[in-house]
């Protein structure tokens, strides 16, 4: 278990331990948290450190059971990325799904139900698959964004961390304050118990959210699913691979000369430019953002103006901009 898990609560035992190894989501160990980004010669994204979708999951699922939640819940969290393909939501950038980033999610249910494994533990557990297919029935496992659930918690935490805009006692005070309670619409929330943590938290956040729309990171990924798609087009490789590894798909894109100079160009990647020319690409992208809850008081953005101003800076981002990339290898 990595150090920011254990911030999290208790590992899971008993009754979830024997889940944490079903192949469909140990693959999840080898896809990154990144989108694929990591793999170019950017220098903010080359220098991370590996992070994978399974320990995201993970964590998930130990957030949920560490508020109170049902063993569906935790389940449902756990499983809530298996239909995760490589490079993640650089996928929907294939799939044209710039700005919703959910192409790949009705994959769920179907490998779900496709493992025999799972089935059978649910059995033995009593738990019914069609609880834990959907993680959005569990309002501290998902719920409507711009709130605090244990998914955007998780991976922004861990961004937070990884990103290296704060250490892990930074983050284990933030995570110590929240709790779960009644928010404006009378619905349950993650949220804060004081305003100065909210605040820390909300500002950090926000941090991560410019990275996930910078021009380098846009770029990046639609450049991403331009060469898988050119790759699939080519037959140098399948569909069906994306829901492999990264290490097993690269490996297969890599084998004939083709595939790698293809893949060889993506990793030589190492600068943006926001300028016009015949590669250049506008690019729209979702615009992930947290609002938290401080319980008895109500969201951060009416009882900060510093937060207040810098979320409607971030709202206004500009993606009408032609952006072009610099290669090492052209």
């Amino acid at each position: 278990m990595d150090n920011l898990l254990k911030i999290y609560g208790e590992p899971l035992e008993n009754g979830f331990a024997k889940y944490l190894n079903l192949q469909i989501l140990k693959r999840l160990d080898g896809v990154g948290m990144n989108c694929g980004v990591e793999y170019t010669s950017i220098p903010f994204f080359a220098r991370l450190p590996k992070s994978t979708r399974y320990h995201h999951s993970l964590g998930v699922a130990l957030i949920v059971n560490h508020f109170g939640g049902s063993k569906e819940a935790v389940l449902s969290g756990l499983f809530h990325d298996i239909a995760t393909h490589c490079f993640a939501h650089s996928i929907d950038f294939l799939n044209g799904d710039y700005e919703k980033q959910i192409s790949t999610e009705d994959l769920t249910a179907s490998l779900l139900k496709g493992s025999e494994e799972l089935i059978g533990y649910l059995a033995e557990d009593n738990v019914n698959l069609n609880s834990i297919i959907d993680y959005s029935l569990y309002p501290l496992c998902d719920n409507p964004s711009p709130h605090l659930s244990a998914d955007r918690l998780e991976y922004t935490l861990r961004n937070i961390l990884y990103f290296g805009f704060a250490d892990l006692k930074t983050i284990k005070t933030m995570y110590q304050d929240l709790m779960v309670g009644e928010n404006e619409f009378g619905e349950n929330e993650i949220m804060f118990n004081h305003l100065q943590e909210a605040l820390s938290f909300g500002l950090l956040s926000l941090k991560t959210s410019e990275v996930y729309v910078s021009n380098e990171d846009r770029y990046a990924m639609e450049d991403l699913a331009l060469t898988l798609k050119t790759a699939i087009s080519e037959k140098l490789i399948l569909p069906e691979d994306l829901m492999k590894t990264e290490k097993e798909l690269i490996a297969k894109l890599v084998s004939s000369d083709r595939g790698k100079n293809f893949w060889n160009r993506y990793k030589s990647l190492k600068e943006v430019k926001e300028e016009n020319s015949p590669s250049a690409y506008k690019i729209k992208s979702k615009l992930r953002y947290i609002n938290p809850y401080i319980y008895g008081q109500g969201r951060l953005s009416d009882l900060s103006n510093e937060f207040a101003e810098d979320l409607q800076k971030f709202l206004l981002t500009d993606f009408s901009k032609p952006l072009t990339g610099v290669y090492s290898l052209l």
